[in-house]
């Protein structure tokens, strides 16, 4: 016997229900997957399963799923290099209507990538925004990545004290998102801190609960940047030999990842460890072959200290003409490196202008609601008092009103009364007196 038509359209729409269901917990499951591979393996294997799950096809993601693969994909482009990929996935994501903490990520990631990038204009844009969003954010994790890179940029600008209160507030959100990978960002970023404003001893004891939280973190990028922060404390605490096997066993680590700007930091920590260890041979070789990679990225104030350092390296081996040649390639740093500060700082400047601007044109507005709101409580008390008004003389009327009636046939009553006996209801003599008169 043949189904009627709705119950055949009804299995049909069940069947397709049912599909999409598992196509969604898929899709969902994938993106799961791809995430623990993008914390725990090198880029290059997130990066292959984003493309694999990409030429699959898309079509049932939703925004934040798309948004997700697109975070990490733009993490892998930074990791790589390839900046101006990076900022095309970012403002993608920055474009669609996705969750606050998708977006507070995004916007941290745009500002980190900007700053290496060394747009600071465009960075501390980035920064801002994501600041603004803060209050609403429910993600502590989300919270801890953009406020350590508040504290980065503000340290860069020249702003220390601004920095610290930054990663106190950093490390507060890491400890209480209870997430290794965020401890152990927002706690390399301490020790780096610490390291700048020349605070050794703090950040060697700062270094050691880093490298707990990084090494449960489980994400091979962290836990690199980790080795190189460890050698870098241990390189300023005087403990040389310390450093050059952290220094080493980081580059190793970067290398795996092909984090090319974590081997060449690390490269050159490692160069002023083994100076300092004696080993002038391996130092200045390390040290040299750091300074092409960061000519190209112009970073001058790695170059500084980079010459610097060789310049001493070459005089003390008695090698003087090398040694003016790093000193005229440091000053030729330290001047554009000078030129890379005032923009830095202008670029601070101008986007704390324009942030405390449009704070106080958010001031002025509340202010200007609130008068809205006095005025319109003041209308309403004013039609309040109306409608009582009227209210009040409606009711004095009816009873003045009522109160008339009340004389009239009162009046009536006791003219009657003035006129009749009131044992027999005859009319009195007076009564009498005056209708017989008016009667004759």
């Amino acid at each position: 016997m043949p189904l009627p038509l709705p119950v055949v359209l009804l299995a049909v729409l069940l069947a397709a229900a049912t599909g999409s269901a598992i196509a969604d917990a898929e899709l969902s499951s994938r993106i799961d997957t791809i995430e623990q591979l993008h914390h725990e393996r090198p880029w290059q294997e997130s990066q292959a399963a984003i493309d694999a799950l990409r030429a699959d096809g898309l079509d049932g993601a939703t925004p934040d799923q798309r948004a997700r693969l697109d975070l990490m994909e733009g993490r892998n482009l930074v990791l790589a290099g390839r900046f101006d990929e990076a900022m095309d996935r970012l403002d993608r994501v920055l474009s669609r209507p996705v969750g606050i903490d998708l977006r507070l990520r995004a916007l941290e990631l745009a500002a980190n990538a900007s700053g290496i990038d060394q747009q600071y204009a465009l960075a501390f844009n980035y920064l801002y925004e994501g600041l603004k969003l803060l209050p609403d954010a429910r993600d502590p994790g989300s919270r801890a990545g953009l406020l350590v890179l508040a504290a980065r940029f503000h340290s860069l600008a020249g702003e220390q004290a601004l920095a610290m209160e930054y990663i106190s507030e950093a490390l507060a959100a890491a400890e209480e998102s209870g997430d290794d990978r965020t401890r152990c960002f927002a706690e390399q970023d301490l020790v780096f801190q610490q390291l700048r404003v020349g605070l050794a001893d703090a950040a060697s004891e700062s270094a050691d609960a880093m490298w707990q939280s990084c090494q449960e973190s489980g994400d091979p990028v962290l836990q690199g940047t980790g080795m190189m922060a460890m050698g870098a404390a241990l390189l300023e605490a005087g403990r040389h030999d310390e450093a050059v096997g952290w220094l080493e066993r980081a580059i190793a680590q970067h290398r795996a990842s092909e984090f090319a700007v974590g081997v060449a930091e690390s490269r050159y920590y490692l160069g002023r460890a083994l100076l300092a260890a004696g080993d002038a041979e391996g130092g200045t070789r390390r040290l040299l072959d750091s300074v092409s990679y960061f000519e190209s990225r112009e970073d001058w104030q790695s170059l500084i200290e980079l010459h610097a350092t060789l310049a001493d390296s070459f005089e003390q081996r008695e090698l003087p003409g090398r040694a003016l040649d790093h000193l005229r390639a440091q000053f030729e740093a330290d001047r554009r490196f000078n030129d890379i500060q005032r923009s830095l700082r202008i670029a601070y400047q101008q986007a704390e202008f324009e942030n405390q601007r449009q704070q106080q044109e958010l001031a002025m507005l509340r202010q200007r609601n609130q008068l809205f709101e006095l005025e319109r409580q003041a209308q309403s008390s004013r039609q309040k008092a109306r409608t009582v008004a009227i209210v009040m003389a409606a009711v004095i009327g009816v009873l003045l009103i009522g109160l008339l009636f009340r004389f009239r046939a009162d009046r009536r009553r006791f003219r009657r009364l003035s006129e009749r006996d009131g044992l027999t209801g005859l009319l009195n003599h007076s009564r009498f007196h005056r209708a017989a008169s008016s009667a004759l």
